[in-house]
């Protein structure tokens, strides 16, 4: 089974309109890609496509080179297989849009974040024997919790949003 759709970015237009397809794919495929085309959609039933079916078929496609466009779209036709119905099932939508993308993963949590912080003002307040943090102290202690997770100066340290 296909563990990711990721690398089937490529193929989000696949599903489209001839009017997305561009240069060669624009034209009938080749005996080679209709051969390859034939051989993934054999192993499927164009009238009872699941989802991950779907997604098989996107990614097999991509991984075998065979380009958006027109040609593609008719072979699927002449072979039963309605394109835009796996690009919905796929969850490919119009012209390649397929919603925004999931927040980037994150090895570190907003607790470690705030830890290192609490240890930083802690360290701070301690070395200084103050009961309040400066501005250039409080600026100093962002800049190292931004450096220390790799945050650029419009991240957030913390995420509050619920």
């Amino acid at each position: 089974m296909v563990d990711s759709v990721s690398s089937s970015s490529a193929m989000a237009s696949m599903m489209t309109t001839p009017s997305s397809a561009t240069t060669n794919s624009a034209s009938s495929l080749t005996d080679e890609q209709t051969a390859t085309l034939t051989d993934v959609l054999s192993n499927y039933d164009a009238d009872s496509l699941t989802e991950a079916e779907a997604q098989e078929i996107v990614s097999a496609l991509s991984e075998a080179g065979i380009e958006p466009g027109a040609g593609l779209e008719e072979a699927m036709s002449e072979a039963g297989f309605d394109a835009k119905n796996i690009g919905d099932l796929a969850g490919i939508g119009p012209q390649g849009e397929q919603g925004p993308p999931p927040p980037p993963p994150s090895g570190t949590e907003d607790s470690d974040v705030a830890s290192y912080l609490s240890e930083l003002i802690e360290a701070k307040l301690a070395e200084t024997g103050e009961s309040e943090l400066s501005e250039t102290e409080m600026a100093e202690i962002q800049a190292l919790v931004a450096d220390e997770f790799g945050l650029e100066d419009d991240d957030a340290m913390i995420d509050v949003s619920v």
